[in-house]
């Protein structure tokens, strides 16, 4: 009979929203870098009269830098809009680059100007459609995500369940152990981190 240690492995940036009754150890396993904002995209602030944003990271910063206030700010899920001081304009259901979308789809957006600032391994999803529904717009790579190497590395053996925040947090895991662990249970966090799983277990 195997004991579990009755541990949790968060392995993404922010651990303050995964409600948990166990123990919680947070090793983050990626990290978030902002990227310049070029002088163009500073220039055009004034004319957006809409700003997406679909990453907490994304919220927290840009609105250290812009004045989002003055934006009909567009978010996905409560996360998102939880980073910015200002209320949000409309949120997304679900939290995904299709529920914005479908909030799009029900906007009138005649005469609107759109930012959309992103990690640059954002899915095209959402930027393919702002160009095909002939919007005009912006998308520009606001933040990167690079991995990180904890020492010393987590054992495995020390946990029973491993949580994932995205799929940049799974590639990051098997780029350390290079294989998901046997007799783990594995939390998504979110519908597109979970079909990244999937994929890989198949």
């Amino acid at each position: 009979m195997t004991l579990l240690k009755n541990k949790v492995l968060y392995v993404g940036t922010d651990p303050s929203r995964f409600s948990a009754a166990r123990d919680l150890v947070h090793c983050p396993l990626i990290e978030t870098r902002p990227l310049p904002i070029c002088d163009s995209i500073r220039r055009d602030f004034d004319a957006f009269t809409h700003v997406i944003l679909t990453s907490p990271n994304a919220a927290r910063i840009l609105a250290s830098q812009m004045p989002l206030h003055i934006k009909k700010v567009l978010a996905i899920g409560v996360g998102t809009a939880e980073q910015i001081r200002c209320r949000c304009f409309a949120t997304a259901s679900p939290e995904t680059q299709e529920g914005m979308i479908d909030l799009l789809e029900k906007l009138p957006l005649e005469n609107s100007y759109l930012f959309y600032p992103r990690s640059s391994l954002a899915r095209p999803l959402l930027a393919t459609y702002l160009k095909e529904r002939g919007l005009r717009h912006q998308t520009y790579d606001l933040y990167e995500t690079v991995y990180l190497k904890p020492h010393p590395l987590p054992l495995m053996d020390d946990f029973d369940e491993i949580v994932f925040t995205s799929p940049s947090t799974i590639k990051a895991f098997l780029a350390l152990y290079g294989s998901l662990p046997k007799n783990k249970k594995f939390t998504c966090v979110g519908p597109i981190t979970e079909q990244a799983l999937l994929i890989l277990k198949r």
